[in-house]
């Protein structure tokens, strides 16, 4: 059992609610299943590298994943790495060795820790256990060398943050820490006299917000709020960050990346970011942010684990809602009963699902999450159908749908001999699937087709069956995490068949990749006007013809001219933003046809896009989403004007007095007349 543990199950007084009436009361915490790999996952964290008297086994990464930089920077010789066979520190920790092998060695630089888990885990109590145990031991990792120090004064000293968005988060967390202090245990009274736990302390100072406590020895424990702060943590050197509720940390990478730097010159690193966040406790922008480090743990130095619920590789850690019910916890060890506590989430979610009113139901899958998607669900401002995406979602990244992310075609359009565009394969080439996108991310990605153009018999494409959506850039040079998109939809299978979204060397390169696409899919494209590169561009190509004309009801009187860049486009302000995201929203929900029970959003298969779509605030940039927009107001334009010229092109001959009378004959259904759906 790791110290931590030891400290937390035996010495840390929390508090524990009486469901028989509404008082309170004090103890020590159970012991629990989830306490157990909480803890032994924080001494990964630290660095626990083996036990000392282990003369066959190492978790010392310099004889594992790290072997081949250590030998070359002369950390270790090649001969050294022969005398142990390595074995990780996650599953050494979990093994009976069947005897004592001496102390717990430390020798690894410490990683981070990012977790998500369900309400009623205790995360916040454990947390605490945490904090004051690096507090009252100086962050000390050997028993013998701190015992010494201390006689000899010679102290260790611990620095431990304890930071959150805002102090409704930190002053909780930190009241269980201070109340654990208080009732240490071990303290006695004998007559009057009161006598101090063993292992209580002398500090100093205040918990209050930004403030600090100190210690006798020189250990502290810092107070921090991040809001509107991301350096709120400079000027520390902390071993010890305890990040609270990060689902609501907007700031959350830049303070991340500020917490980060503070050890940044030490080759062997000891700071551990312990960053916490509770399902359904997450908010707009923040969520997307926290959830980009959730599924790239290891782009943040944090530990990995596999995704075992919705196989979409490897994120961080994730601790369902069924364990979480001490209810349903048995046995000396605590154990779950994953077929009892399942049968009662289930029972739960039927009884939610049968409410008219589908918040309830999306309220049960928040609060009570089972799948790491559904820990990141927004109730609040979700605008698109966030549940249904986010099936979708984990079907493309790692279930039945992966197949046609793997399968689509990759590469570039390059034009041929006899003028027209064709699409080259480039195997190495990746498309974006990622978002957000980090820093130091590849931003070129390439273009990306699900189906390529159906042709006809003498390899013509019907003008009309395709339309583009574009989202433009004017500067070579982004400014912002912003990209250029432009996507391409079937008006009849209703479906997105390409995509590109990317960073180009100039603003130049992606035109000539929207003129490619569009000249491949025989398509027109919508795009926003406010930038008029675009439309400079394809009018010195001699191809305008390529976009589509200013919808009818959207064109002024005063600047529209035909012809000219005021004949294309759309402005796009945020009355036109909002009508063309309730325009998204009800196609993601159409049947892709009459006999059909599949809807749109089934056919999405780009990640980033359905990720943009679950993330969606007003607050982002989510280039797909607004390419998205350009291309529904194209779709809705062209229904709409045939209808209104089929209007305006009747003649009194079409009066239905002549029909009722006889005097003409039926026409045929002339092209003109249909529209694009049938």
């Amino acid at each position: 059992m790791p110290g931590p543990l030891y400290y937390y199950i035996n010495f840390h007084n929390i508090q524990f609610e009486d469901d028989s009436s509404v008082s309170q009361a004090f103890g020590l915490p159970f012991l629990r299943d989830i306490d157990w790999e909480l803890f032994l996952l924080y001494e990964e964290c630290r660095g626990f590298s083996g036990f000392a008297d282990d003369k066959e086994y190492t978790c010392d990464r310099k004889y594992g994943p790290e072997k081949e930089l250590s030998i070359k920077l002369k950390r270790i010789t090649e001969e050294e790495t022969k005398k142990f066979t390595y074995i990780t520190a996650r599953e050494y920790l979990r093994k009976n060795h069947g005897k004592s092998l001496g102390k717990p060695l430390y020798k690894n630089s410490a990683k981070h820790f990012m977790s998500i888990q369900a309400r009623g885990s205790g995360k916040s109590y454990s947390s605490s256990g945490i904090v004051n145990h690096n507090l009252l031991f100086d962050g000390a990792t050997d028993y013998d060398d701190y015992l010494t120090r201390r006689k000899a004064k010679q102290f260790f000293a611990s620095d431990t943050v304890v930071g959150a968005i805002d102090t409704k988060y930190t002053v909780p967390l930190l009241k269980k820490s201070s109340t654990a202090l208080e009732l240490l245990a071990g303290s006695y009274k004998l007559g009057d006299e009161f006598f101090p736990a063993p292992l209580m302390i002398d500090y100093s100072g205040s918990m209050a917000p930004n403030r600090d406590i100190t210690s006798m020895s020189g250990s502290v424990l810092r107070h921090r709020t991040f809001k509107d702060n991301p350096l709120a943590a400079n000027g520390t050197r902390p071993n010890l960050v305890v990040l609270d509720e990060v689902g609501f940390m907007y700031n959350i990478k830049e303070s991340w990346g500020a917490v980060e730097a503070t050890q940044a010159s030490k080759q062997k690193k000891n700071l551990v970011i312990w960053a916490l966040g509770t399902g359904g406790l997450v908010s707009g922008k923040a969520a997307l942010y926290a959830e980009s480090i959730f599924r790239n743990p290891q782009d943040y130095n944090c530990i990995d684990f596999e995704d075992i619920w919705e196989h979409r590789g490897s994120i961080g850690y994730f601790v369902p809602y069924s364990k979480t019910l001490n209810e349903f916890k048995t046995g000396e060890n605590k154990m779950t009963d994953d077929l009892l506590a399942n049968m009662y989430i289930e029972n739960r979610r039927k009884e939610a699902k049968k409410s008219p009113d589908p918040t309830v139901y999306q309220t049960e899958i928040i609060n009570g999450p089972m799948l790491p998607s559904e820990a990141f669900l927004v109730l609040e401002g979700a605008f698109f159908p966030t549940l249904l995406i986010k099936e979708q979602l984990a079907e493309v990244e790692g279930g039945k749908y992966k197949k046609y992310t793997d399968a689509s075609f990759k590469g570039r359009l390059v034009f041929t001999q006899d003028g027209t565009v064709d699409f080259e394969t480039i195997q190495d080439e990746k498309p974006i699937r990622k978002f957000p996108l980090n820093k130091n991310d590849d931003k070129r990605g390439c273009v990306e087709l699900w189906a390529k153009p159906q042709r006809n018999p003498d390899g013509t494409i019907n003008r009309g069956v395709y339309i583009a959506g574009i989202d433009v850039v004017d500067k070579d040079k982004a400014t912002t995490d912003s990209l250029p998109c432009i996507v391409v939809m079937n008006r009849f299978t209703r479906q997105i068949v390409a995509e590109y979204t990317g960073r180009t060397g100039e603003a130049k390169d992606f035109y000539e990749i929207c003129r490619k696409l569009l000249m491949y899919y025989n398509a027109m494209g919508m795009y926003e006007k406010n930038l008029i590169g675009l439309y400079n561009y394809f009018d010195q190509n001699k191809c305008t013809y390529l976009l589509a004309e200013t919808p009818y009801q959207l064109r002024s009187t005063d600047t529209y001219k035909a012809g000219t860049n005021t004949s294309k486009g759309i402005n796009a302000s945020g009355s036109i933003n909002s009508e063309g995201r309730n325009m998204v929203k009800s196609w993601l929900q159409e049947r892709i046809s009459t006999v059909s029970e599949t809807r749109v959003y089934e056919t999405i298969y780009s990640p980033a896009m359905l990720t943009e779509l679950v993330m969606w605030n007003p607050d982002g940039n989510f280039d797909r989403v607004s390419a998205l927009i350009m291309l529904m107001w194209l779709d809705s334009t062209m229904y709409k004007e045939v209808t209104q010229k089929v209007e305006q092109i009747k003649t009194f001959l079409d009066n239905d007095y002549f029909s009722k009378m006889g005097v003409l004959k039926k026409k045929p259904i002339e092209t003109f007349n249909s529209n694009y759906y049938s």
